[in-house]
């Protein structure tokens, strides 16, 4: 299980989450993140912060957390800034990024999706949405790029919501950006 979390500075960062306390508490900190409770998504990564103070994960997890909860309070703001400090940049940073904004767009999509059924074709979007993000998928890119296009060919033939197209069109550009990040050597 992989914790996702990232700011525009320092793109994103991956962490693996093992079955210590510090893996259930990130897994916490996902699950409060999904369900919006973020004052129980930032008391967890409190918590990891008092157990791993250098943990770059946690500071940007806690960081993200507090600009999306609290992003008009200038405290807030010195605090993230504070996080951010000693925070370095990895040379190959930009194909973890897009890696992660083509699955951040897959779930935005599958969002968007469910918050505006009922439409024409919604259950047929949503169950090749999910196959778009399933295992077979992401360890074979070529069956996510055709699931893409049957995805898109539903949308065009359907009455889909703009939302919902808009963000078809993102998950298909964040494709693309893998796929260019790949032929360039930034991803494996």
């Amino acid at each position: 299980m992989g914790r996702q979390t990232g700011n525009a500075q320092a793109g994103e960062v991956s962490a693996h989450v093992g079955s210590d306390v510090r893996g259930i508490l990130l897994a916490l900190v996902e699950i409060y993140q999904r369900q919006k409770r973020r004052e129980d998504a930032i008391e967890c990564l409190n918590k990891l912060r008092r157990l791993e103070p250098d943990d770059v994960v946690v500071k940007l997890s806690l960081a993200e957390i507090l600009m999306e909860a609290r992003s008009d309070d200038p405290n807030v703001c010195r605090r993230v800034v504070r996080l951010a400090e000693g925070v370095e940049n990895e040379p190959k940073m930009y194909g973890k990024t897009a890696l992660s904004d083509l699955q951040g767009a897959w779930q935005n999509l599958r969002d968007e999706v469910i918050n505006a059924i009922p439409f024409p074709e919604w259950k047929r979007l949503l169950f090749h949405i999910d196959e778009a993000t399933s295992w077979e998928s992401v360890q074979n890119l070529e069956h996510m790029r055709k699931t893409i296009l049957v995805i898109q060919n539903i949308a065009a033939q359907a009455e889909v919501p703009y939302d919902v197209m808009q963000w078809i069109r993102l998950v298909k550009e964040n494709f693309d950006e893998v796929i260019a990040a790949i032929a360039e050597g930034e991803i494996d």
